[in-house]
């Protein structure tokens, strides 16, 4: 799962982004089982001036009392990039595979989050 750090995007409180985070994670191992490999990735990094340290402490908690990995990246330098794909990799090499039915359905509709925001962006 990945989210703004600077918390422009949606310009949301940290209690707001806290909630929003804990629907996702839930709505992952409902999908995928509790034993599902989860990543909650704050991304643009490289605007670390404007970040929201109260979402991003938020974020870093709610990673460890969950037991999943937090990782800080930028899509637009690459910083952090690899390193989150070799041990996302890492991980999945050695994960089990389930063998149900089941673990192969996914489904077509995610949390609901209101305001709905899609933000696009044109190339330069």
């Amino acid at each position: 799962m990945v989210y703004d750090i600077t918390g422009r995007l949606w310009g949301y409180s940290a209690d707001v982004t806290a909630e929003n985070i804990m629907k996702w994670i839930d709505f992952v191992r409902e999908s995928r089982g509790s034993e599902a490999i989860i990543y909650l990735v704050g991304n643009k990094n490289d605007l670390g001036e404007q970040r929201n340290a109260a979402s991003v402490e938020i974020a870093k908690t709610i990673a460890n009392q969950q037991g999943i990995k937090y990782h800080e990246v930028s899509a637009k330098t690459a910083e952090g990039i690899n390193e989150l794909f070799t041990e996302i990799t890492a991980r999945l090499l050695h994960a089990p595979v389930e063998e149900s039915p089941s673990s192969t359905v996914i489904p077509q509709k995610g949390p609901k989050f209101e305001p709905a925001l899609i933000a696009t962006r044109k190339p330069e």
